[in-house]
């Protein structure tokens, strides 16, 4: 799971990140971000699980931040810190379906527990969701596809996703809503499809598709590492360098250093 931690004040993030053992509730990765602008930018770059955030912030506050990450559907926990008592905050956390609402200075006992709270609710979202998807996915597949050509049915529309995911590769918004729109499918039924006949989570194919491609270009062009990971179809620079280092275990440029050395 991934903890996002949004707040202005520096200190107060690094004393928050820190003073918590994250993997004790199964939270691997914590981030940060200093200013709502910066938050939006974490969640366009990765799945934020939960989002720890202040209320108080110049330019735009937590409150306006929760409000765009519920509007685009990213379906963070989203706890919320203040320093004031203010009812018309509470008002608002309220309809905006906050998950807990913290007065500062917190003490880490009472964050921990509303940590471990919010871990537990994200396993029965995921519960609900992949039994949810179990039944659509058996609707859906005796409404879509007559038993006797499901073999070759399933055959050619992964192929149509692949062609596609080539095709598109430039494009930073191609994601299964778009493939399925595309071929006109329901996205839970595709990446169903998709897993059952290539053994590979649809995301992943694309990412490791976007790596391949960055591999490529590495090698084989004079191009920047910008212009690579732009072609390659990754929203911005440092998302591009992370999931290359994540799939490879080095980055694009050690990477592009190594193999021209061997050619």
């Amino acid at each position: 799971m991934t903890l996002l931690i949004v707040d202005d004040e520096y200190y107060l993030v690094q004393g928050v990140k820190n003073a918590i053992s994250w993997a004790d509730y199964g939270i691997d990765t914590v981030l940060e971000a200093y200013s709502a602008e910066q938050a939006l930018a974490r969640f366009a770059e990765q799945k934020i699980d939960i989002m720890l955030a202040d209320v108080e912030m110049p330019r735009e506050n937590g409150l306006s931040l929760i409000r765009k990450v519920v509007e685009r559907g990213y379906g963070s926990i989203n706890i919320l810190l203040t320093g004031h008592a203010n009812f018309n905050y509470a008002k608002e956390a309220i309809q905006l379906k906050v998950f807990d609402y913290l007065l500062k200075p917190v003490e880490i006992p009472q964050l921990t527990q509303v940590i471990g709270k919010a871990c537990d609710e994200l396993e029965r979202q995921r519960k609900e969701s992949m039994a949810a998807e179990q039944v659509l996915q058996e609707q859906t597949t005796e409404e879509m596809i007559p038993e006797e050509d499901a073999g070759e049915e399933s055959f050619g529309l992964v192929e149509q996703v692949r062609l596609y995911i080539d095709q598109n590769m430039e494009d930073p918004a191609m994601d299964r809503k778009s493939i399925a729109e595309a071929v006109h499918l329901n996205p839970d039924y595709l990446s169903f499809l998709f897993h059952k006949e290539t053994g590979k989570v649809l995301s992943s194919y694309i990412t490791e598709k976007r790596i391949e491609l960055a591999k490529k270009l590495l090698v084989t062009t004079d191009r920047t590492l910008a212009e690579i990971g732009e072609q390659a179809g990754f929203s911005n620079n440092p998302y591009f360098h992370r999931q290359f280092k994540k799939l490879t275990g080095m980055t694009p440029t050690t990477y592009r250093e190594q193999n021209r050395r061997k050619s």
